[in-house]
């Protein structure tokens, strides 16, 4: 199934960051976000709605977002540095496979 979604740009910005934060791609995040949810849903862990306000993000968000405007850093080192965590977290858990 192909979904098109908009978002507000504070909040695409926020899940391009999270999803970079965790190694996948934006598609790949949002697809593990709901099919999480809708594993829970359907398995009966879910006893309240999701949420449709991008509130519980922003604030999830809010002390990620002060501490890199504190940092000094650029969205671009940002994006090096996640990219270097990223790749060496993927480095560990080959290494782990191949013992």
């Amino acid at each position: 199934m192909t979904i098109t979604l908009s978002f507000p740009p504070e909040t695409e910005r926020g899940l391009r960051e999270l999803a970079a934060a965790n190694g996948q791609t934006v598609e790949g995040f949002v697809r593990d976000l709901v099919e999480r949810e809708v594993g829970a849903a359907a398995a009966g862990d879910r006893a309240a709605p999701v949420q449709s306000s991008s509130r519980p993000m922003e604030e999830a968000l809010a002390p990620l977002r002060r501490e890199f405007e504190e940092s000094g850093m650029s969205e671009e080192e940002l994006a090096g540095f996640l990219t270097e965590v990223r790749d060496e977290v993927r480095r560990e858990k080959r290494a782990r496979k191949a013992q």
